[in-house]
């Protein structure tokens, strides 16, 4: 038996956990954690397997939940405390554990040291395989942490190429930036706007979808070229991204950013902040802009480089998007992680 433990189980981790089961005709069950922040609806079905709700400090013994300990545990990072106790408790039974992270390399900074020893000593004897979202974690796990490559592999994260697809060529698409996410601090979304005012120019508009704690600041925002929608599932958001010409992503802290992938599917330009984690492996010089996002002033340059691309800029732009966005999909997750798991049982 396989467990797959993911916290909230958003509509993504859903649609990848399903081609994995169908792809793979394992035994698998997912243990998620509830959560009342988003409502996620339809994530369980998604799975095609069986989903128990847990808590991120549930006491319960793995053994107990799912009536055996399982041969393979794939866990969700290690920062739920329920989860990590199942990785250990899997490990002393003489079982595998693939422990799937999305932190990207931050520098080599004292707070980067400290994780880097934390690791060493507490975790990394306890973790078989990394599963990682992209190239920001073989540049923290492989090249800073030196952990064999063969233990480190990538394509945890995509969004799904039914949902998310090419539209018509950039240069027939509105004047648009959208914005897809949480409204708080961290997501820089008061700058975003801000920004914006100051280089706005006619016929271009910044749309803003999500929810938060921020989202009555944002409505007295709200203009004729700044508009602020509500919360949007997932699986309705392909044609808000193909009907713009540009995504963005200010926050000063982003693990990877799923909403990166989605949008590169859909052939948009990014205007992303440089502490994006999945810019190493989508931001290229041809098809975004990157920004400092503690600078306002750097924050609306980035604006307005959008704004001055040409026709032919914008189709080498979308270009560049599309064959990007096809490095990391469903299919890709299934792949690989069919790949570790027999690699362990071997």
């Amino acid at each position: 038996m396989i467990v797959i433990c993911w916290a909230q189980l958003p509509i993504y981790a859903a649609r990848n956990i399903g081609m994995f089961v169908k792809k793979s005709d394992e035994d698998v069950v997912v243990l998620r954690t509830v959560t009342n922040r988003f409502p996620i609806k339809g994530a369980a079905e998604m799975t095609r397997t069986k989903v128990i709700d847990v808590q991120s400090d549930d006491s319960r013994s793995i053994e107990s939940i799912v009536g055996c300990v399982p041969d393979v545990i794939v866990s969700g990072g290690w920062g739920d405390k329920s989860f990590w106790r199942w990785v250990k408790e899997v490990k002393r039974a003489g079982g595998y554990s693939i422990v799937c992270t999305d932190e990207p390399f931050r520098g080599t900074g004292r707070s980067e040291m400290l994780r880097k020893i934390r690791f060493k000593l507490l975790l990394n004897r306890h973790i078989d395989r990394l599963f990682v979202a992209g190239q920001g974690g073989i540049r923290k796990f492989v090249d800073y942490y030196h952990l064999q490559p063969r233990r480190v592999v990538t394509g945890l994260y995509a969004g799904d190429p039914e949902l998310f697809f090419d539209g018509v060529e950039l240069a027939q698409r509105p004047k648009r930036f959208i914005y897809v996410g949480h409204y708080d601090d961290n997501k820089n979304v008061l700058a975003m706007c801000r920004a914006f005012v100051r280089v706005q120019k006619d016929g271009w508009s910044l749309d803003v979808y999500g929810d938060g704690p921020l989202r009555a600041n944002l409505e007295k925002m709200a203009s004729d070229n700044i508009h602020i929608h509500g919360y949007v599932n997932a699986d309705q958001l392909g044609p808000i991204y193909r009907d713009a010409r540009c995504f963005v992503l200010g926050s000063h802290r982003e693990q990877w950013g799923v909403v990166v992938h989605e949008a590169c599917m859909s052939g948009c330009m990014l205007l992303l902040s440089d502490h994006v984690g999945s810019r190493f492996d989508f931001a290229k010089s041809e098809n975004s802009v990157l920004f400092n996002p503690d600078s306002e002033d750097d924050f609306a340059r980035g604006f307005s480089a959008i704004m001055d691309k040409t026709d032919e800029e914008l189709r080498v732009a979308q270009k560049k998007s599309l064959e990007l966005g096809r490095m990391f999909s469903p299919e890709v997750f299934a792949h690989n992680l069919m790949q570790i798991i027999k690699e362990l049982r071997r």
